[in-house]
């Protein structure tokens, strides 16, 4: 699916308490049974595996591809943010930067496209469905939004923070920022903010999404979070090429 945090296989704790031989042979049988399944029904597939899933040789061995993905993970009940993203908070706190968690979609498409003009990022959705995809969530209240803007409205950066209900920890979801003014502090402003609003809500941790760009991964490293890796793993071939 696209554009959700994880598109995993999730293992049945039933096996669990077995042997470790037994859980490992149980999981590698479910992980051949979807990637082969995957593999009649879909000319390309890829999996953004939990980091929980660290054993990806079922996929590898079929032939896939599988490539380490990088994430952090924050925990909302303490403050480890760094002493460089305080001093950008000051900053952007002195500019006068406006935060609003009113629903604004369409203000947040534009910080989206501009964030894809310049990085390597693509949402595999058209902008219908994105915003069809997006309104769902919110709708379903299983998504809130995070807007920082000038005082005068001009809009600088945001965020779609997503979870499950009843769930303790959410998700980064996806960002944008206004290319004009990447200088401003604002995403710092807007972290401080969001950090806050999660606690408000009662999430213990936001797992913010991925740390594999460089220039992304520096500033969220920053916001004081435990680094955990994980694998994608891609269905390299089509069902022409297998044929």
């Amino acid at each position: 699916q696209p554009m959700t945090p994880y598109s995993s296989v999730i293992y049945s704790p039933s096996v669990e308490d077995a042997h470790p031989s037994s859980v490992i042979s149980a999981h590698l049988r479910v992980a051949e049974t979807l990637a082969e399944a995957m593999e009649h029904e879909y000319a390309s597939a890829m999996h953004v595996l939990h980091p929980s899933i660290m054993d990806v040789r079922a996929w590898m061995w079929r032939g896939w591809q599988a490539r380490p993905s990088y994430s952090y993970e924050l925990d909302l009940t303490s403050d480890r943010t760094t002493s460089k993203f305080r001093n950008r908070l000051r900053k952007g706190r002195q500019s006068r930067i406006v935060v609003s968690h009113e629903w604004q979609l369409a203000t947040f498409w534009k910080l989206l496209a501009s964030t894809m003009a310049r990085q390597p990022t693509r949402l595999g959705l058209s902008r219908e469905r994105f915003c069809m995809f997006a309104e769902k969530l919110h709708s379903a209240g299983m998504a809130f939004m995070t807007i920082a803007a000038q005082e005068d409205g001009t809009p600088l950066s945001g965020r779609i923070t997503i979870s499950t209900p009843g769930a303790t920890t959410c998700y980064d979801w996806v960002a944008g920022t206004n290319s004009e003014h990447l200088n401003s502090a604002s995403t710092s402003v807007l972290m401080n903010e969001l950090l806050a609003e999660c606690r408000n809500r009662g999430f213990r941790k936001l797992d913010l999404c991925g740390a594999d760009v460089a220039t992304v991964a520096k500033f969220k490293s920053e916001l004081g979070g435990d680094l955990v890796g994980g694998f994608v793993v891609i269905q390299p071939k089509t069902l022409v090429e297998r044929a």
